[in-house]
């Protein structure tokens, strides 16, 4: 029995004499297998949290004539990290916008409030859109998105300033790269109408001049938007309508420019249908103190490539 416990201790030295002398020699090794872990839970970590929730602040998106700007962003359930998300609106990326909206994937999307700033010409036109909510984007198409409420200033130095609200806002299917592609890229070789979104509704839509006009839109919708490219790009056209100060006063060389690239914009649009119901008008400028309420008005178009 003494030899046995003997050989027994001797064993269980052996074992742990061999045990300290492999951890000795691994010691390398371990050590880089525990930073390829913690690497590793280290970016399990970063895409668990941008999956359940990434905020962006104060984020802007510039096009020349039109200045979209953001207080915040809240991203659920979203599949690129903070950085990936903050590249989709740097303007100095050289990869167009088109490829990289369509990388973007996530649950839902709230933006507070969303402010557009446009200059066409004389007008200056801020709109503010709140408590946009944004569902289910997968490959930067958007099923569904709403916005509970807006309200907008117009000035023009001719008309004077003009100012509005509008209610609940929705818009369906929309593919934002081919939005993108659309509106920043010059047309090529091909002339395919593609479908931009599905559907939108607008309520309450309310204008008032300050003179007193006053033009109310109980509802508007419309169906199957579709767009393509034009050779200058819409963007390119909307800055060069936004560039002239005074259109009226332009030669009549620019005039003709800036009305073939408007023709070519509308030939690249096309709607399935639109409609606006409750439209009331009242205009006190007017010699014969003008008021008018029409209950529909209605228009059916074709429809384009899907």
């Amino acid at each position: 029995m003494l030899r046995l416990s003997s050989r027994r201790r001797r064993s269980r030295c052996l074992v742990a004499v061999s045990a300290a002398a492999m951890l000795a020699c691994g010691t390398g090794v371990a050590v880089a297998q525990m930073q390829n872990l913690q690497q590793g839970l280290q970016r399990a970590t970063d895409r668990l949290g941008s999956a359940e929730a990434v905020t962006l602040d104060n984020v802007s998106i510039d096009l020349g004539f039109a200045v979209y700007r953001m207080p915040k962003i809240e991203f659920s359930g979203v599949n690129l990290p903070r950085a990936e998300l903050q590249r989709l609106f740097d303007k100095s990326v050289a990869e167009p916008v088109g490829p990289r909206l369509a990388k973007l994937s996530a649950k839902q999307v709230r933006v507070p409030e969303l402010i557009v700033e446009q200059q066409v010409g004389g007008e200056r036109q801020i709109t503010r859109y709140r408590d946009i909510v944004v569902d289910d984007i997968a490959n930067g198409r958007i099923a569904s998105a709403a916005s509970t409420s807006g309200s907008f200033e117009l000035k023009d130095a001719k008309a004077g300033p003009t100012s509005g609200t509008m209610g609940r806002l929705t818009l369906s299917d929309l593919d934002m790269p081919e939005a993108a592609r659309t509106y920043s890229e010059r047309a090529g070789s091909a002339t395919e109408l593609k479908r931009i979104y599905g559907a939108f509704t607008l309520e309450n839509l309310a204008l008032s001049s300050d003179k007193g006009a006053h033009i109310k839109i109980a509802r508007m919708a419309g169906r199957e938007f579709f767009a393509r490219p034009t050779k200058a790009s819409w963007t390119e056209t909307m800055k060069a309508l936004g560039s002239m100060e005074n259109p009226d006063k332009a030669s009549p060389a620019e005039q003709s420019r800036m009305i073939a690239a408007f023709a070519e914009v509308f030939e690249a649009m096309q709607v399935g249908s639109m409609e606006a119901v409750g439209i009331e008008i009242a205009d006190p400028t007017d010699d014969k103190q003008a008021t008018g309420r029409i209950a529909r008005i209605a228009y059916t178009g074709g429809t384009g490539s899907r």
